[in-house]
Formats: structure tokens, sequence, C-alpha cells
């Protein structure tokens, strides 16, 4: 699946210049994010990773993938509640 993530401009440091995979694209929009684009399976490794990044990075595209993710950080709250 194609995946469209949008890290913030605080942290594009750390994924510029980077090999995270080989289909990867990056894109700057106007704001200073950076927009990560990539072909890769929806898997527990990619939301892990994606998890990983916090409040710095959204998921624009899929919608399976951010509904994933909400279902992680829903899961990961009830550990706390």
């Amino acid at each position: 699946k194609e995946i469209k993530l949008e890290f913030s401009k605080s942290i594009k440091h750390h994924l510029e210049g980077r090999q995270w995979h080989a289909s990867q694209r990056f894109s700057h929009e106007d704001d200073g994010s950076l927009i990560l684009t990539m072909n890769v399976g929806l898997s527990p490794e990619l939301i892990t990773w994606i998890s990983g990044w916090q409040e710095e990075v959204k998921v624009l595209k899929p919608l399976k993938l951010r509904k994933m993710l909400i279902t992680h950080l829903k899961n990961t709250l009830k550990l706390y509640s």
C-alpha cells in the first residue's frame, strides 16, 4: 500500500537523509513539515514505528492505516485506565 505520513518540522532532521524503505520519497511542505511517502505492507511493525514518533507524525493515507493506528492507541490507553 502507498502510505503518506506528515512529520512536524521540529523532527524532520531525524528523517532527512535516512533510508527507511527503498520506495520512500520525501517532499517539503510550505509550513516546514516533511511528507514521507512509501509503498509498504500494513503491519504491526509499521504501527509500532509510526506510534514511536508520537505527536510528531500524522497518517495522511491510507484511511485503513489511520484506523489501525487509532485502534492501537486506544488499546494502549486501556492499559493505563
